[in-house]
């Protein structure tokens, strides 16, 4: 963590990440260094290296992007200017500037990131081989970030068959390899459907990681997606009644209370249990020829120690 606090990004992702301060004033600037150090551990081993910063790179604007689609609905509850956002990336003509309720600056500020991905990411030798799939893997992140906004308007609804299905999404796994895949001139595309099943398990794995790094912030903040929260609630140890009081009158007294007993009955551990399940999963899964596994294993190690060693910094 400390040399992470040294980290220094790169000088024009720097300035986005001045200009993202500037405009929603919402994500301390650790988070944009946490990702760019961290991002490499999780790339494809088909990256070619000439490649690498430049993935890194459009990886880190990605990641711009889809937060400040999640702060608009989670910390501004704007979603009208957050469905406007969400259209950039499919159908810009479609975008409507003047919609009542919109905020311009926001909405300006997503297309620029979005504009700068996608002509960065045009340039690379598999782009247009890949975009189909990388287009729909967008969709389901934005996704995730609809079905979280529905949680915290309609908590009761909140289950873990729904959370690991939707909300792993967020931590936009599958999209990045589809960056990597479109720099990636040696992948075999034959393989493609059991990289993807075995992406699907980690992404599950990096929600998870953040689940737990995360959760006594967002419980804070009024945020009841979150997998241990979710996990409490299903399994008895928080009520209908603590989640009404959470959800209509958050008090400090409930909070703690509700803390107290999820950290009692261990379910951030349970929660990690089941995270070494589907690494065993991967583990177990058929080998592959253009893709390193034991590789992106290590990384997915990694990244869980990121997230356990960063709790409550980002």
């Amino acid at each position: 963590m400390d040399e992470l606090q040294d980290y220094t990004l790169p000088e024009d992702l720097a300035a986005l990440a001045d200009e993202y301060d500037a405009a929603v004033g919402h994500r301390d600037q650790f988070l944009w260094k946490w990702f760019h150090y961290l991002n490499p551990y999780f790339r494809l081993s088909t990256v070619e290296e000439r490649y690498e910063s430049k993935v890194q790179k459009d990886k880190t604007c990605l990641t711009f992007y889809v937060t400040l689609l999640d702060d608009l609905v989670d910390e501004h509850n704007d979603r009208i200017t957050f469905q406007e956002a969400a259209k950039v990336p499919f159908d810009a003509r479609r975008v409507d500037e003047g919609r009542a309720g919109v905020d311009g600056e926001w909405l300006a500020f997503a297309r620029r990131i979005w504009e700068e991905v996608e002509e960065s990411l045009r340039m690379a030798p598999r782009f247009r081989e890949f975009r189909d799939l990388a287009e729909y893997d967008l969709r389901q992140t934005l996704n995730a970030v609809r079905y979280a906004y529905i949680v915290n308007n309609h908590p009761y609804v909140a289950n873990m068959t729904e959370a690991y299905a939707y909300s792993s999404h967020n931590m936009v796994l599958l999209a990045f390899a589809d960056i990597d895949l479109m720099h990636s001139r040696q992948f075999n595309r034959e393989e493609l459907g059991t990289l993807r099943r075995i992406l699907w398990t980690a992404q599950k794995m990096a929600r998870i990681g953040n689940w737990v790094s995360t959760w006594k912030r967002e419980l804070l903040e009024g945020d009841f997606s979150s997998g241990v929260l979710v996990y409490a609630y299903e399994n008895g140890v928080v009520s209908d009644d603590d989640l009404r009081q959470l959800w209509t009158n958050p008090t400090a007294d409930v909070v703690e209370s509700v803390t107290e007993r999820v950290e009692r009955e261990d379910v951030r551990e349970t929660l990690l249990d089941q995270w070494q399940r589907y690494y065993d999963e991967i583990e177990r899964a058929p080998d592959m020829d253009s893709v390193d596994v034991d590789g992106l294993l290590v990384g997915m190690e990694k990244v869980m120690e990121f997230h356990l060693d960063s709790e409550g910094m980002k």
